[in-house]
């Protein structure tokens, strides 16, 4: 059995906190999130309290429920694949954001 350190379980503790709190899942008790995620209330308090981790299946479970990124779940790093849109943005070259503003226009116009 792997022994995972104290702080890693704390950090990954406060993510899925985190992650809770802003879904629709804020206010849902300890057995209505274990019943969603197909475990006990017990294991919910583990996982929340940092006592122990979920399995993969559990994690990926619970992003679906809150809708959040397993990769940022798990790492507490955003995902790689997506660049915030603030950022895109202030990359962009003055062509290729008139051009997505362009797309856009024409998009709502069509609607």
């Amino acid at each position: 059995m792997i022994k995972i350190p104290e702080e890693v379980k704390a950090e990954f503790s406060a993510r899925i906190n985190q992650a809770l709190k802003s879904s629709d899942w804020a206010y849902a008790t300890q057995k209505e999130l274990a019943e969603a995620l197909h475990v006990t209330p017990s294991q919910v308090s583990n996982y929340l309290t940092g006592q122990r981790l979920p399995s993969l299946q559990v994690a990926r479970t619970f992003c679906d429920l809150t809708g959040t990124n397993l990769e940022w779940l798990l790492t507490g790093q955003a995902p790689r694949g997506n660049r915030d849109l603030f950022q895109a943005w202030a990359q962009a070259s003055d062509a290729e954001r008139a051009s997505f503003l362009l797309k856009l226009a024409k998009a709502s116009i069509t609607k």
